[in-house]
């Protein structure tokens, strides 16, 4: 019996072996950071996130003197969405915007007037509010209302604005079925109003399993995961605005997980949800931060 049970634990030890090789294999293989930004603390605060200790970050965004980062509650009784508000500087934390409702707020994006708004994804929904509220919400939580939503056919999961062709992004996930996954192009009319419309221009595809979207001029990435254990892919594309197609250049894997991107000049940003506790303990390789990446290494 003891030979046994000496010969089961051997199997059991060699099965956790090749599991932890197989791990660090994968691990090796994930693009290095310019730089990390600690979240993982901020996503258990629930005096910096609404009352709740469980949130779960999704969208990222730069926003004139700010960067984004939407967060939905993971708690059973559901506590509001939010915005975490960093400066765009040093990406220190600033303050929280607690948004109106508890809806999966996949995207965010700022139509970059500072007269403008911030978008949220809201369901098959998106709403919006006044660039200015970041502001206001320094070192503490602010709660706002939306002045606009925009009803849509179909489910808002994510979006990101490109700046250079003044266009409103927003992208539908889809796990397995490649014609609902797509993205959808708008422009914005009337942002300085309380009453912005969204006059739809074209539709594209997208990889299955789009997780974020980030448009810059000529330049296109698209983050796709889906499960705590599979490695996410980083999509690299350049743009033709004319023609509206894309060509990929590059896809890079990323740690499970990973959620909105968003391209500055220089440095891509990604955030993950394993950072969150539903997902930190069980998830493969688990980031506590957002992480930024140098651009031109994606071959865009």
């Amino acid at each position: 019996m003891k030979n046994v049970t000496k010969r089961a634990l051997a199997i059991v030890f060699l099965f956790v072996v090749m599991c932890n090789l197989s791990f660090f294999v994968s691990a090796a293989s994930y693009p290095s950071t310019s730089a990390t930004y600690n979240i993982y603390n901020l996503v258990r605060n629930s005096s910096a996130s609404g009352g709740c200790s469980k949130m779960i970050p999704q969208g990222i965004t730069f926003a004139g003197d700010y960067l984004l980062i939407s967060a939905y509650c993971g708690d059973d009784v559901p506590h509001n969405s939010v915005i975490y508000v960093f400066k765009e500087s040093d990406k220190s934390y600033y303050g929280t915007i607690k948004l109106p409702g508890t809806e999966h707020v996949g995207g965010i994006a700022y139509d970059c007037d500072r007269s403008g708004n911030v978008w949220v994804s809201n369901g098959n929904s998106v709403g919006c509010f006044k660039y200015s509220k970041l502001a206001d919400c320094k070192g503490k939580v602010l709660s706002v209302s939306y002045n606009r939503v925009a009803n849509l056919s179909y489910t808002a999961s994510t979006m990101c604005y490109d700046a250079v062709n003044n266009y409103l992004w927003i992208a539908q996930f889809s796990e397995n079925d490649s014609s609902k996954s797509f993205a959808r192009c708008y422009a914005v009319n009337d942002k300085t109003t309380s009453t912005p419309t969204l006059p739809y221009q074209f539709e594209i595809s997208v990889p299955l399993k789009t997780q974020g979207i980030s448009v810059r001029g000529n330049r296109m990435m698209i983050s796709s995961s889906y499960g705590r254990n599979n490695d996410s892919k980083l999509y690299s594309y350049t743009w033709n605005q004319t023609s509206k197609t894309k060509t990929l250049k590059s896809t890079t894997i990323l740690p499970p997980l990973s959620e909105g991107v968003v391209m500055g000049s220089t440095y891509a940003y990604v955030v993950y949800e394993s950072v969150a506790p539903k997902y930190y303990d069980t998830c493969s390789y688990p980031v506590k931060y957002f992480a930024s990446y140098v651009i031109s290494k994606f071959g865009i």
